[in-house]
């Protein structure tokens, strides 16, 4: 019979499993480990989440937390089109 503080150290394993962030879990599972970058829409349709504002701030926020950082496309450095004028890397 386990000991008192063991049944309680396994009790508490189990509601922090349980509480933990399921986004979380689901990008563990589902993401695969060579992305480097993604969309929050490819990434939200990836997982089959609807694209909504909501989602996608709680799947930063949990990015945020596993280390990922945001890539906005208007950080991106300019790239020259064909005809040599430059243009922003988003509408390439």
């Amino acid at each position: 019979m386990p000991s008192w503080i063991e049944r309680f150290n396994q009790v508490r394993a189990e509601l922090s499993e349980r509480g933990s962030d399921p986004w979380k879990r689901a990008l563990e599972r589902d993401l695969p480990a060579n992305v480097t970058n993604i969309s929050s829409v490819a990434l939200l349709d990836l997982l089959d989440v609807p694209p909504t504002t909501g989602n996608a701030r709680r799947l930063a926020q949990t990015m945020r937390s596993m280390g990922f950082h945001s890539i906005h496309p208007l950080w991106l450095p300019k790239i020259p089109s064909e005809d040599g004028q430059e243009q922003d890397n988003a509408n390439s």
